[in-house]
């Protein structure tokens, strides 16, 4: 019985709703203030350095769950919940069992729970959560000083869940930089850092360098690295941290090479060159040039698991999982006429290439730009990388608990500073933005909604309603995150 119809789905979803209450009254700073408090670099990597060191005690008081499969970790400014979902794609694809964990989320929490291409169900979330509830509520009785803080604790939950689901590899998205990162509670097989670029400042720091330390701090002793940076003053960083921890670089543009990139609808095709074999001509079904380079790092990180570890992966295997890839809210197109695209592209380097996509892909249509920032992010830099392409704005807002964000009348502003030529509306509510878009945007034209992870998954509502989502999952069909038609 489809869960719609189920008499039991109301009492799912309620538990559902409680299980997620919980998860949720975890976070301790609800509005994001300490976003907003000034600190020393030295007080930030305090900060964050005790909250790995409470992650790591407390994953060790559940029995240590990540050590019971092989892990990934993937790291990076742009590009890194892409080329983690491609690694996991490649490895299912070649018969491996496969857990995959990106962060943020968009619409529901059990996307970042994904074993074997398939989302946890909103019952198995729930299941989940019971066991691991007494779990952390003895260790906070236990240590009242040590109560693992929301991100901690969903990390935490992350490895129980791989660990009962029997995985054999876990691919793991950082959620911010990775050397203090809760993720980075582990020895890991292989650290993949895709890039580095100014994001999360002063988090991270506020030079190349300094955030580049952040993202190095993946890499493991004796573990192999790849990486797909070639600035050289983040790339400096990268390497110091390999030759000190002893760990093997792997490099794009001297190890491997992503080489005759075209585009060819809706996707791209590339030719990726690596010490372990090439895939020549390769189709990835994904919107936008910068995608090839990401493809790239996945395939060379793929052939370096085969070759370290004898996993059995083909290039049959390869060209079918780039073939049939679909990553929600990347270029991700919702509907046509007029076209409406929806891209987390929430700093100044993924806007650039985000509007390098709208440049090439899309050229020659009218274009409306809808567009919501947290303050945690460079919004006037992210502005100006977009806002010169399209014919006009309209500024709404990025709402989650836990984070600030900016308000659609200072988006509205920054705009305006960019290109004072330029159109511009404001609707802080962001489903009614995306309405005003299509309505005053031509058949022909194209709506580019953008700014924020955490707004797409309210804009994606609008074509796939949560409810629905989730009540697919409950009935099993959760390979993919929008429901098939």
């Amino acid at each position: 019985m489809h869960p719609a119809n189920n008499p039991d789905w109301q009492e799912i979803r309620a538990h559902y709703d409680a299980a997620l209450h919980w998860l949720g009254s975890l976070i301790t700073d609800p509005k994001g203030e300490r976003y907003l408090i000034p600190q020393t670099q030295d007080e930030i990597r305090r900060a964050q350095g005790a909250g790995l060191a409470r992650a790591i005690r407390f994953l060790d008081y559940l029995g240590n769950p990540q050590q019971a499969y092989h892990t990934v970790h993937v790291a990076g400014t742009g590009g890194k919940g892409s080329v983690a979902t491609m690694i996991a794609a490649i490895l299912q694809a070649s018969g491996i069992s496969t857990g995959l964990h990106t962060s943020p989320y968009l619409q529901v929490p059990n996307e970042k729970l994904v074993a074997d291409g398939k989302l946890i169900s909103p019952s198995g979330l729930v299941e989940l959560v019971d066991q691991f509830k007494p779990l952390y509520e003895s260790y906070s009785e236990l240590f009242p000083n040590d109560k693992p803080r929301y991100g901690e604790a969903w990390v935490a939950l992350t490895h129980l869940f791989f660990q009962r689901t029997g995985v054999q590899w876990v691919v793991l998205e950082t959620g911010m930089g990775g050397r203090f990162d809760p993720t980075n509670a582990g020895d890991y097989d292989l650290a993949v850092i895709t890039n580095v670029d100014f994001d999360h400042v002063p988090q991270l720091g506020t030079t190349l360098p300094e955030i580049a330390w952040h993202k190095a701090g993946i890499i493991k002793t004796g573990k192999p690295t790849v990486t797909g940076e070639s600035k050289p003053e983040a790339l400096e960083v990268i390497e110091r941290e390999a030759a000190s921890q002893h760990s093997d670089l792997y490099r794009l543009g001297r190890d491997y090479y992503v080489e005759n990139t075209r585009h060819q609808e809706p996707g791209v095709v590339a030719s990726i060159r690596t010490p372990f074999g090439s895939v020549n001509d390769m189709y990835v079904s994904l919107v936008g040039e910068y995608q090839a380079t990401n493809a790239g790092t996945a395939v060379m990180s793929t052939l370096l698991l085969r070759e370290r570890h004898g996993l059995v992966i083909t290039e049959q295997a390869i060209r079918e999982a780039m073939h049939h890839l679909k990553i929600a809210g990347r270029m991700e197109i919702m509907q046509t006429a007029p076209l409406v695209v929806i891209d987390g592209a929430h700093n100044p380097q993924k806007m650039r290439a985000a509007a390098s996509a709208l440049r090439h892909d899309y050229a020659g249509m009218e274009k409306t730009l809808v567009i919501g920032m947290l303050q945690t992010k460079d919004a006037l830099a992210s502005l100006a990388e977009i806002v010169p392409g399209v014919d006009r704005v309209i500024a709404t807002e990025a709402r989650v608990l836990g984070k600030p964000t900016f308000a659609a009348s200072e988006i509205a502003e920054l705009a305006r500073r960019v290109r004072p030529d330029v159109s511009v509306n404001v609707e802080p509510d962001v489903q009614l933005a995306i309405k005003r878009a299509i309505e005053v945007t031509g058949p022909g034209g194209m709506v580019f909604v953008t700014g924020s992870i955490y707004m797409l998954g309210k804009a994606r509502e609008l074509w796939y309603p949560q409810e629905e989502l989730l009540r697919r999952l409950e009935d099993g069909d959760g390979a993919k995150l929008p429901p098939s038609d």
